[in-house]
């Protein structure tokens, strides 16, 4: 069950092996599943301290209003940095191509005409020079879009420890173009110690907001910090620093507040014994779930233990599974208000209760997703793994539960799988239904022509009606920018 915060200075003094946590903070590109922590008030007592304060907007303290009152939002997944591979608009999305030679272009694909195409100014070029809008020099340390307003925001990342063998094409660098690619502008360099890639990106009307990681010479982190970016004049503003006994991420963001999660290891193991002790570590990490202003407010939502409830935040609400009852239940982090969406464990054809349910970081039109699982035995190993059995959506708005059964077959593999969805237009999704294999010619920084077989995903758009309704009218893309 989820408890009411109660703050420990003990925990925030706990310190552990940085090695130990760079491979717990991998969990939290999957989703998690979270747990309580004894002596706390129950799940129904959830923000019953604020409960009279923000049950509505008006009533709110003023110190409140700072929270409630504004227009944040993530831009990126909410799996953070890197496993944002498109940028949304009502119209298309972006992706970054990047080529085998280090180079890269940005491409556009168009919901309107179902194609795949250059963000170039000049549609009849060869896309490779400084002259073409879509053109990038260097994709080395990965190229990731998002779009904020009228902008399009590229985060060229940087290649730390590589910097003196890459030179240039290693460095980070914070892109501005408008929406058609033109008016490109350096918004901001990132240093060459510094990390970026594992934190979501929020976006206020003004400023982009993103965690940063400074990186010593020995490769231990240094200083975390919650960076305050002007779109406008590339000023840099610290909001807060972020104590380094624990890992950090935007998860969220809503009103006039980043929502931020934090997690720490109260169980100190030896470097040693590590392998050993993993699991240990994992299954006692805390997670804590706090509102913070642009001005560096920070208030504690709430807190949990590993391993009890699987969550996902879908603007400014907080939708759990909670493993004790099987219940899903969804709580708004402003107000308060609770909403149970499933009120016993969900069951398979057979009547049969699965297992555990993983929450979707991302959502989408109003619904949050999830997969139902099961554990499998495996007699060679003496031990169970979980295997995935179906896929979920719920209707926030009218509470109906979605069995999600649209499938794609990858011809490469034979392997069928479910169609995830990977953007939002204004009246369809973007997906990918198959792959294909292409032979890529291009050329190296010296000229030199070569040939390389590229797999790529099929692109296509499906009307958001006829996905939620497992209808496969899909409309495919055709026209590809790789051949």
């Amino acid at each position: 069950m989820l408890k009411l915060i109660n703050t420990s200075s003990t925990l925030r003094e706990l310190e552990m092996k940085r090695v130990l946590c760079v491979l717990l903070s991998m969990t939290f590109l999957g989703t998690l599943m979270f747990g309580c922590q004894e002596g706390q008030n129950p799940v129904s007592d959830i923000w019953s301290s604020q409960a009279d304060t923000t049950a509505t907007v008006s009533s709110a303290t003023e110190s409140d209003d700072k929270f409630v009152n504004g227009d944040m939002r993530i831009i990126s997944s909410q799996n953070g940095l890197i496993a944002t591979a498109y940028a949304s608009t009502p119209n298309g999305c972006y992706e970054v191509f990047a080529h085998p030679s280090g180079e890269g272009n940005i491409l556009f694909n168009d919901y309107a005409t179902a194609k795949l195409i250059y963000l170039s100014n000049q549609p009849n070029s060869t896309h490779d020079d400084e002259t073409d809008t879509s053109w990038l020099p260097s994709t080395q340390g990965g190229c990731y879009p998002v779009v904020g307003g009228d902008k399009l925001y590229l985060f060229k990342l940087n290649t730390p420890g590589f910097i003196d063998q890459l030179g240039e094409a290693g460095k980070g660098y914070i892109y501005q173009y408008n929406l058609n690619g033109t008016g490109k502008r350096t918004l901001a360099a990132i240093e060459d110690n510094e990390n970026i890639s594992g934190c979501g990106i929020a976006f206020d009307g003004k400023n982009l907001y993103y965690i940063s990681e400074m990186i010593a010479e020995e490769g231990a982190v240094a200083s975390i910090s919650i960076i305050q970016l002007n779109v406008n004049t590339g000023e840099k503003t610290v909001v807060k620093d972020l104590p380094m006994t624990e890992r950090h991420f935007i998860a969220g963001a809503a009103g006039g507040s980043l929502i931020l999660k934090h997690i720490i290891n109260p169980v100190k193991v030896s470097f040693e014994d590590a392998q050993a002790d993993f699991s240990e570590m994992y299954a006692n990490q805390i997670h804590r779930l706090t509102l913070c202003t642009p001005d560096g407010e920070e208030k504690d939502i709430l807190q949990w233990k590993q391993d009890e409830i699987s969550e996902t935040i879908y603007r400014d609400n907080l939708v759990y599974w909670e493993a004790a009852t099987g219940k899903i239940i969804s709580k708004n982090i402003f107000t308060a208000q609770e909403r149970v969406y499933v009120d016993s464990p969900l069951k398979d054809g057979d009547g049969k209760p699965y297992d555990f349910i993983s929450m979707s970081s991302d959502g989408f039109d109003g619904h949050v997703l999830f997969e139902a699982g099961v554990m499998v035995n495996d007699p060679e190993y003496d031990e169970a793994y979980p295997e995935l059995a179906q896929k979920f959506a719920i209707d926030l708005t009218t509470g109906e539960l979605k069995e999600l059964n649209l499938t794609e077959n990858d011809p490469l593999t034979g392997d069928e799988r479910n169609v995830s969805i990977y953007a939002e237009g204004e009246d369809v999704f973007f997906l990918h239904v198959s792959r294909k294999e292409y032979e890529l010619v291009d050329y190296f920084e010296d000229g030199q022509l070569y040939t390389t077989n590229l797999i790529v995903n099929v692109p296509a758009i499906i009307s958001k009606s006829d996905y939620w309704n497992n209808i496969p009218n899909f409309t495919l893309f055709e026209d590809y920018v790789y051949v």
